[in-house]
C-alpha cells in the first residue's frame, strides 16, 4: 500500500490523532494487518466505494503481501518524529 500525505513530518501528535480516527494504537496495526479482516479494514481506509471483492482475493493478496513484518514495523516506528524535534518551517522557495 502506498501512503501519501501533505504532512511534512509524521509527528507524534499527528500520529495520535490518526490513531484515534482509525481506531488503532500504532501504524503497524493499520498498515501491517495480521488478519484478513484487518487487511479489509486497511483497504477500506485507503479506498472510496470499492466494488465487491470476493474473500479469496483478499486472502490471496494478504498472504502474499505482508512478509518481513518485523522489519516493516520497525521502519514504520522510525518514521514518527518526536513533536519537540519537528521542523515547523514550511516556507520553501518556489523556483
Amino acid at each position: 500500500m502506498v501512503v501519501s500525505s501533505t504532512v511534512v513530518e509524521l509527528t507524534e501528535s499527528i500520529s495520535r490523532e490518526s490513531f484515534k480516527r482509525f481506531n488503532c494504537s500504532n501504524w503497524s496495526d493499520l498498515l501491517l494487518p495480521e488478519t484478513v479482516e484487518g487487511f479489509k479494514s486497511m483497504i477500506n481506509v485507503g479506498a472510496h466505494k470499492l466494488p465487491w471483492i470476493p474473500d479469496f482475493i483478499y486472502r490471496g493478496v494478504f498472504e502474499n503481501m505482508f512478509n518481513n513484518r518485523k522489519e516493516r514495523s520497525e521502519l514504520l516506528a522510525a518514521l514518527i518524529v518526536p513533536d519537540k524535534d519537528a521542523n515547523t518551517n514550511t516556507n520553501y522557495s518556489q523556483l
